[in-house]
């Protein structure tokens, strides 16, 4: 009787002492290691010895960088360029200037007049070349650096505000004023290219008849006018003897918004992996960081890996 007690005994300790190793997650103890040097478009392989449950692995270009996972907004310059042309605007129609650009931070967004109003609006035209001949040829804006904009990093709208008087004497037409190839970019340091914040297309624009109507609804307001070969904006004054004030208004932008790094999956669980291939396109100095995971339901250890790569032309 006493010997069966041992033996259940035992074997209740080894079935819950096997319950405890079921339940415990090791800490992955893998590793990496890679030929260098590296040339530019050639496939570069990265031997994997002890692979975790899951592994995932960031290059270290932009983009790509586990130091700025979790980033959402970038250090840079932004600019903001665009083309603009208008025609008419003439005699005692003129005011100066028929075209202006600003900016709010405190717009509500609602697309009332009133709200325009009590926004605070600040006149950064200064920052554009804004056309002065009167014709329908297109002036390029330039560059202008908006980045005392966004240093704020609050959300920003960003309008085109039309002011005509209206005519005082026969003969006199309030202006036409169009706009195309809107574009907002953002530099950032050891990136050749700028990244897009937003563009004509991208941004939800929102078009305000302040003051001025007119039965014909192309007229005397902003409209997004399809033309051949490129649609444009267009704000089209007509021979009125009324003040005419039109706002062409983007949503809410953050003009340093970028998305958070992200890497390359590598391994899931069911896979059995030794090596893992991949490309640089561009000649640097590159961080690597494999971060791999061990996982069930009972929790999750993880083990971190950096490389320094250099790749060469």
């Amino acid at each position: 009787m006493k010997i069966i007690k041992i033996f259940y005994s035992v074997l209740i300790f080894s079935l819950f002492a096997a319950c405890e190793n079921t339940e415990e997650v090791l800490t992955p103890n893998f590793s990496v290691s890679v030929n260098q040097p590296i040339k530019v478009g050639e496939e570069v392989t990265f031997t994997i010895e002890n692979t975790p449950d899951f592994l995932v692995f960031y290059s270290g270009e932009f983009g790509k960088e586990y130091i700025h996972r979790k980033r959402t907004n970038a250090e840079g310059t932004v600019n903001m360029s665009f083309e603009a042309a208008q025609n008419f605007q003439n005699g005692t129609s003129l005011s100066n200037p028929g075209l202006s650009v600003q900016y709010a931070t405190n717009y509500d967004g609602s697309g009332t007049p009133e709200a325009i109003a009590a926004a605070n609006w600040t006149d950064i035209s200064s920052k554009f070349t804004l056309p002065t001949a009167r014709s329908y040829d297109w002036t390029l804006s330039g560059n202008g650096d908006i980045t005392d904009i966004a240093a704020t990093l609050k959300p920003v709208n960003i309008a085109y505000k039309i002011l005509s008087t209206g005519k005082t004497s026969d003969g006199n037409r309030q202006g036409e004023y169009r706009l195309y190839n809107i574009n907002i970019n953002l530099s950032v340091p050891n990136l050749q290219d700028p990244l897009t914040i937003a563009d004509m297309n991208s941004i939800n624009w929102q078009m305000v008849n302040v003051k001025g109507t007119n039965t014909d609804v192309n007229k005397d307001q902003w409209i997004y006018w399809s033309a051949n070969p490129s649609d444009f904006f267009r704000m089209n004054g007509t021979s009125a003897d009324y003040i005419n004030e039109d706002w062409l208004i983007t949503e809410a932008l953050n003009l340093t918004a970028i998305s958070p790094d992200k890497p390359d999956n590598v391994k899931s669980y069911a896979e059995n992996l030794k090596e893992y291939t991949f490309t640089y396109s561009k000649a640097g100095t590159y961080k690597a960081t494999f971060v791999g995971n061990n996982t069930t339901i009972y929790g999750s250890q993880q083990q971190i890996l950096e490389l320094t790569i250099e790749v060469t032309n």
